[in-house]
């Protein structure tokens, strides 16, 4: 009784199926490629791993940099004589114009009872009587508002997703010039080996 006798596994066979990069026909430019676009996924998904610590970074950053525009400013509290208005649309031509206002006025008294008014940045929603709490410059010209609540952290989520799609479109930039630049390098090479292979083919016998 004779016994089949299995074919052993070859390990380049199963190299080839792992890393198809490893098969000889599989030029050495296409191998450079290959590394160099696994590269650029590894770069590419480096960020995922860091945009906790880097939104808790630029919060911070953003917190530092409230605290010093407002260390010369005065808090005082203020009511605001209007409503914060919204986006009107206006239709005076065949375009459409948006007109945001960005602030309302609002006034404050001082200790002594004198009062003052000045234009705030408000919110949509602002309506007149509201109090806030304002930061009044020196020359009591400009005001600004206490932040809203996760409003630094809502903005620093935001230039975290900047920073994060910059990066993205840098390295998609990237592979787009190396995908040019490998192809026309693979076009060379075509037309060398075509050079040398072509004539035989084409010659009569």
């Amino acid at each position: 009784m004779f016994r089949t006798r299995r074919p052993a596994v070859r390990v380049p066979l199963l190299l080839r199926v792992v890393w198809p990069m490893s098969s000889p026909l599989v030029r050495r430019s296409d191998r450079w490629q290959a590394v160099l676009v696994l590269l650029l996924l590894a770069a590419a998904a480096a960020p995922l791993s860091v945009t906790q610590p880097l939104q808790h970074a630029l919060e911070l950053r953003l917190g530092h940099a409230w605290q010093a525009e407002v260390q010369d400013r005065t808090r005082v509290e203020a009511v605001l004589l209007e409503n914060a208005p919204l986006p009107v649309a206006q239709a005076g031509d065949t375009a459409t114009h948006v007109l945001v206002r960005q602030s309302a006025t609002a006034v404050w008294t001082e200790t002594g009872g004198g009062t003052h008014s000045v234009d705030v940045p408000v919110t949509v929603g602002a309506r007149a009587g509201d109090h806030l709490m304002i930061w009044v410059a020196p020359d009591e010209r400009t005001a600004l508002p206490d932040p809203q609540p996760g409003e630094l952290h809502a903005r620093a989520w935001a230039q975290t997703a900047l920073a994060v799609m910059g990066w993205w479109s840098l390295l998609g930039l990237v592979h787009v010039l190396l995908t040019t630049a490998f192809e026309r390098l693979h076009a060379r090479w075509w037309t060398v080996q075509w050079q040398r292979t072509g004539p035989r083919w084409t010659s009569r016998a």
